[in-house]
């Protein structure tokens, strides 16, 4: 399957995102390898926008599912070590984080709404089994489990 990817330019690097990760792409001066998150790992995703002083900076930062506690960023040494943040230094670069945080969250409202829905179908399936089980029984009707299956088939 052909996923459709996009990238988001950063001032350390390069944000890529497909259907289902997304991947950090640090410039080589950086001397750090890629980073690849899957979209269902990400919990959130904190941007700070760079204040209009000279010498600061801004980053986009992917929060990981079980993380609970990231120390504050507040220089470029602190977004560098950080294997999960691009740093943005200029306004276009900004805007380019921002539009990234949105994809990523559609996708990952999507991924979301795909496990709901296999979820509930793996419920309605379970519950249609049980009520079987009690109907071979003896304990439900025929006629209450025509009855109980029709309300779970919707």
């Amino acid at each position: 399957m052909q996923t459709d990817s996009k990238e988001f330019e950063g001032t350390n690097g390069i944000i890529i995102v497909d259907s289902t990760k997304v991947i950090l792409k640090f410039k080589k001066m950086f001397q750090k390898p890629n980073t690849e998150i899957n979209i269902s790992d990400i919990s959130s995703i904190e941007i700070k926008k760079p204040p209009a002083l000279i010498n600061r900076i801004g980053y986009i930062q992917f929060i990981l599912k079980g993380e609970f506690y990231r120390a504050p960023m507040e220089t470029v040494n602190d977004i560098v070590a950080n294997d999960y943040a691009i740093f943005v230094a200029k306004n276009d670069h900004f805007e380019q984080a921002m539009k990234a945080k949105q994809l990523i969250e559609e996708r990952m409202a999507t991924l979301n709404a795909r496990a709901q829905v296999a979820a509930t179908s793996v419920s309605v399936m379970d519950e249609l089994k049980k009520a079987l089980e009690l109907k071979n029984a003896g304990i439900l009707t025929q006629e209450e489990f025509d009855k109980l299956k029709s309300k779970l088939m919707g």
